[in-house]
């Protein structure tokens, strides 16, 4: 029986928001478990041949949610190089 390796995959970046950063891109200060606001989810799409995209999601009803997403977007997008040719964080100015 031939004996099989996986690689694991390498990716140039890693980026974990505080919680702090977290309210402020999706919105809301509610505790687990406590019944919150409603809110419209928003999520960045990316464009291009990269095969892999990272999900970034905010409170799309929130323009200064949009467009942190969006700054975060385009950096991401930065940093993947050239298979990452466009970002659209609906909502974002």
């Amino acid at each position: 029986m031939k004996k099989l390796k996986l690689k694991a995959l390498e990716l140039g970046v890693t980026e974990v928001l505080t919680r702090e950063q977290l309210k402020n891109v999706l919105g809301g200060d509610s505790g687990s478990g406590g019944s919150g606001g409603t809110y419209g989810l928003g999520f960045c799409s990316f464009f291009g041949t990269c095969g892999t995209w990272p999900v970034i999601m905010y409170n799309s009803d929130n323009p200064d949610a949009a467009n942190q997403a969006q700054n975060h977007a385009d950096s991401v997008c930065m940093i993947l190089g050239t298979c990452c040719t466009d970002v659209d964080c609906p909502g974002a100015d």
